[in-house]
C-alpha cells in the first residue's frame, strides 16, 4: 500500500491537472486530518478521478490523504472494494450497504482476498 498527502498532488489539493497514469486499477481510500475513512473507490485513471472528486465531491475540502494499491486488473480491485466498503464503512460512499444487511452476505460468499501488486 503507498500514501499520497493531498498537497503532493500535481496542482493543489482543490484543482488537480487530469492526466494518465497507469493501465491497472487503483484501490484507493481518502482520509481526513483526523485520519476517518472518507472514502473508498477504484479506478484505472486514480489521479483523473481524484480530479473528479476535487471538482464534484463536496467531502474533497476535507481529504488529508489517500492510501492506494494497485491490482494487476480492474475485476480484482473492485472485487477489492466491496469487501473494503463492506468491512470499513467510510463516510461517504453510497454504496456502503453494510448498514442493511446486503454486504455482510455478499462477503460471506466471497472467500477469497485479492492482493496488492
Amino acid at each position: 500500500m503507498a500514501r499520497i498527502k493531498i498537497t503532493e498532488l500535481p496542482g493543489t489539493g482543490a484543482g488537480l491537472a487530469p492526466g494518465p497514469w497507469w493501465p491497472q486499477a487503483a484501490l484507493y481510500r481518502v482520509y481526513d486530518k483526523a485520519g476517518r475513512l472518507l472514502y473508498i473507490g477504484v479506478s484505472r485513471n486514480p489521479r483523473d478521478r481524484w480530479y473528479q472528486h476535487s471538482r464534484k465531491a463536496p467531502w474533497w475540502s476535507q481529504a488529508s490523504w489517500i492510501d492506494y494499491c494497485v491490482y494487476r486488473n480492474e475485476n480484482v480491485a473492485l472485487d477489492a472494494e466491496r469487501h473494503a466498503i463492506c468491512d470499513e464503512q467510510p463516510l461517504h460512499n453510497k454504496r456502503s450497504s453494510g448498514r442493511d444487511g446486503e454486504c455482510s452476505v455478499w462477503c460471506a460468499i466471497c472467500a477469497r482476498k485479492a492482493v496488492c501488486i
